[in-house]
């Protein structure tokens, strides 16, 4: 990027968002939408429910939607919140090359939520990935239980003889609806895949804010470092976008991802 660049932000119900959010909006949506129909093709299903006293299921319920209201509210909070802009340069901003602004303490744009990430958002973004972590573990945890149930239950009507796994698939599907098999399918896979690779990034970028390198510069520089408790100090009073007036041109040149 040159000097002299444009803001490349747009304005959504009067926050201050990237152009490339509309990933992050389809998260917002598409996480209760997935969380609502786990519930209601496996949670809340005769087999599940007969497996567990009314008191664990009640518990699960809430938790599933517990984590899954958190991931929503974090995400939400990632989307709109200032994550740092600053009017000049300062010692530890860096140009986003995607957005054309400057972000005290930057460490990177997401491209997949749409946001950048920087000094007042990190802790969101890092809160974000915890919470669908502890969310997919769960929905794998009650989809393996499911499993396990449904092939007790037919080893248990079939004899012991009940070993073939050709003869179990078939038995399945007819006493299964196919869109309720493809449902828990799809979810199963999303789960374990998104599990696994939300937990690494948890804890990569915990680790790094641990450590005090939680940008860009910190990680490039010796003299200056960071704590857990300032990246989290801006959690329970997020500054939105909407605050923040972008100048129209800034004189940096991007040092940025």
């Amino acid at each position: 990027m040159v000097a002299g660049s444009t803001p490349r932000r747009r304005r959504i119900c009067g926050f201050s968002v990237a152009r490339d959010c509309f990933g992050g909006l389809a998260l917002l949506l598409a996480i209760p939408a997935a969380a609502a129909v786990h519930l209601a093709v496996v949670v809340l299903t005769p087999c599940f429910a007969a497996s567990q006293s009314s008191g664990a299921l009640l518990a699960e319920v809430a938790a599933e939607l517990l984590l899954c209201g958190a991931a929503v509210v974090a995400l939400f909070l990632l989307l709109v919140a200032d994550p740092g802009f600053v009017g000049e340069p300062t010692d530890l901003s860096c140009r986003c090359s995607r957005c054309g602004v400057d972000v005290d303490d930057f460490d990177h744009h997401c491209g997949v939520v749409g946001a950048c990430i920087g000094k007042r958002n990190m802790c969101y973004f890092i809160l974000f990935l915890l919470a669908v972590t502890l969310l997919c573990v769960l929905v794998t945890v009650q989809n393996v239980s499911v499993a396990v149930l449904a092939v007790h239950a037919h080893i248990g009507d079939s004899g012991p003889f009940w070993t073939s796994r050709a003869a179990f698939l078939s038995a399945v599907l007819d006493t299964t609806r196919l869109p309720t098999l493809i449902c828990f399918a799809v979810l199963s896979a999303a789960a374990i895949a998104g599990g696994v690779l939300c937990a690494m990034l948890c804890l990569r970028y915990t680790y790094l804010a641990y450590c005090g390198r939680s940008s860009v510069l910190r990680r490039r520089r010796t003299d200056c470092s960071s704590t857990l408790g300032a990246v989290f100090a801006h959690t329970m009073h997020p500054s939105f976008s909407h605050n923040y007036q972008h100048l129209r041109h800034y004189s940096s040149v991007s040092i940025s991802d």
